[in-house]
């Protein structure tokens, strides 16, 4: 029999994951304060729940999808920039931990000019949101942000080769928390996530995400082992082909292995199918063998919740 981590209800779990949001001491809410009403406990699973688990129980159409961009992880470079933006902010906001909170959104909008060898990349906007304490100066918040934002794209620019996010950057693409004061953050702020979340772990608002919820799911559901697979595959296929693909994946319930998978090509007419006969076999989409394959039991889910799903190149799904 194996041991299930459908949930981790544990208060203490719950307290160490906000303590390492940074809640507490100047933002709330502390972690000291949190309840939890209703504790899902990890348990043993009996021999008939072990025996279905390899089976969907639910139906679920999944997306994955690669850019053929290497410099960005294959991913959409406004993706992998937000990753990589909202990074720096952190770091720099955890030097100055009295005066930012942990609450931080970034939307970086981008124009791809040129074509081929000689693409580059234009700023429209950079929208920032960025939780701060009561009484910081707005015009002091953009003197503080800007240059340093300024830096970070000089750094990102020569690291990803992506020509133009220095240059094109400039006070006027920049857009600084454009409701007004943002002192109030985190769940007593605003706890309608899960629309925006999905679009955070998965490819940006320009790609289409299909149905898996990949944060805090069983790492046998199929809203979990599906995208992850799929993104695999779209990967893989896009390193071979040097075009952008999409791969999607179906299931209906108690089905081991997907009814759909079908991949897609981006080619000059469109997309195009690619055959069967240049897939794996169906039985290497089945959610046992994916879960052994990517080594799910061990993955630091909190880490990867933190840092991204598809932003690692060492991760068992982006090899």
């Amino acid at each position: 029999m194996r041991v299930t981590n459908r949930a981790r209800g544990s208060p203490r779990w719950y307290k160490a994951i906000g303590r390492d949001a940074r809640y507490g001491a100047h933002w709330g809410p502390g972690p000291e304060v949190l309840k939890v009403k209703i504790s899902t406990c990890i348990e043993t699973l009996s021999e008939e729940e072990d025996e279905i688990r390899s089976l969907s129980d639910d139906q679920n159409i999944v997306l994955g999808f690669a850019e053929d961009s290497p410099e960005t992880n294959y991913l959409p470079a406004a993706d992998w920039l937000a990753n990589r933006i909202g990074s720096c902010l952190e770091a720099w906001r955890s030097r100055r931990v009295h005066d930012f909170g942990p609450d931080l959104k970034v939307l970086p909008i981008l124009r791809r000019v040129g074509a081929c060898s000689s693409t580059s990349w234009e700023w429209e906007r950079l929208t920032v949101s960025l939780q701060h304490r009561k009484g910081i100066d707005y015009e002091l918040q953009y003197r503080k942000r800007f240059p340093f934002l300024a830096d970070t794209l000089s750094a990102l620019e020569k690291q990803s080769e992506l020509t133009g996010l220095s240059s094109t950057f400039g006070i006027e693409k920049f857009y600084l928390n454009g409701a007004g004061d943002f002192c109030q953050g985190g769940p007593q702020g605003d706890n309608g996530l899960s629309g925006r979340k999905l679009v955070v772990d998965h490819y940006g608002p320009a790609v289409p995400i299909g149905g898996g919820a990949l944060c805090g799911k069983d790492p046998h559901k199929i809203d979990r082992v599906g995208p992850l697979r799929a993104r695999q595959l779209a990967k893989r296929l896009c390193k071979t082909h040097g075009e952008p693909v999409r791969v999607r994946l179906g299931w209906s319930p108690g089905e081991a292995e997907p009814f759909l998978v079908e991949a897609h090509l981006r080619a000059t007419g469109g997309w195009q199918e690619l055959a069967v006969n240049q897939l794996p076999p169906r039985d290497w989409f089945g959610i046992d063998v994916i879960f052994r394959d990517l080594d799910l039991g061990i993955v630091d889910w909190p880490k990867v919740a933190l840092s991204g799903y598809f932003q690692n190149p060492d991760l068992p799904w982006e090899s």
